[in-house]
């Protein structure tokens, strides 16, 4: 009797083979044999400017497409989906802190949050369990993330950088994706704030089982997660906590 495989089996992200160039006449840029996460674990991924963090997030985003290989997301190849069946894919199941934010500067800081679940019925359900709404459980993130009572109101364009960066991490979280990607989410804060939203950010994380992928420069930030993956050497270690399935 065959056993149906359950869904805690299914890896977060699974990527094989994989390999990416801009142009084809140029070299790869980016090579990576394999890399598998599971559900509920961390990866810190580090190396210097033009190593290819950014391209292997986009990659993971679906943003762009390999070469060659395979990344797949909770089980879905998603190199090979279409462009609306991708979006969908996206909204429903991955939460991004960009870089630069992306926030809209004419909308409040909470409507800014909500848009993770105006795009996604399913986030908003996921949302909305426990705590009421969507909107309740967005109030809540802004507090955990030390934001004052008045921010969720305020325009996203009179918010200092720091909250942006905050705002856009309660977005990213709202709904419980099952994938967090953040790409340089601490850049903006003091030590003491980046310390205390690592362990929020890890935290949430952790209560939703979210697989977490991380990018930063500061190497110090990299014991706080399960493993850590250096794309300069392509070495993948373990750091402690749960272990890659």
């Amino acid at each position: 009797m065959v056993m149906p495989v359950s869904a805690a089996a299914i890896p977060a992200l699974a990527i094989e083979h994989l390999a990416f160039r801009w142009r084809r006449r140029d070299a790869f840029c980016l090579t990576l044999e394999q890399l598998t996460l599971a559900a509920g674990e961390s990866l810190f991924l580090e190396g210097p400017s033009g190593s290819g963090k950014s391209t292997l997030l986009n990659l993971i985003g679906g943003a762009i497409r390999p070469e060659r290989g395979s990344i797949r997301l909770l089980g879905e190849d998603i190199g090979q989906l279409a462009a609306r069946r991708r979006d969908a894919f996206r909204a429903d199941h991955l939460g991004f802190i960009f870089q630069q934010f992306n926030l809209i500067p004419y909308l409040s800081a909470l409507d800014n949050a909500l848009l993770s679940c105006r795009f996604s019925s399913r986030r908003a359900a996921r949302a909305a369990h426990g705590a009421n709404s969507p909107e309740h459980e967005a109030r809540r993130l802004f507090a955990v993330l030390d934001l004052s009572p008045e921010l969720p109101g305020r325009q996203a364009a009179e918010l200092s950088v720091g909250e942006q960066q905050r705002v856009a991490a309660v977005r990213a979280l709202l709904g419980r994706p099952e994938i967090l990607i953040a790409d340089e989410p601490t850049s903006a804060l003091d030590a003491d704030r980046q310390s205390r939203f690592v362990e929020t950010l890890l935290g949430e994380a952790q209560k939703a089982a979210s697989a977490v992928i991380f990018v930063s420069h500061d190497a110090t930030l990299g014991e706080r997660f399960d493993r850590r993956l250096k794309l300069d050497s392509g070495e993948s270690e373990k750091t402690g906590g749960a272990s890659a399935s």
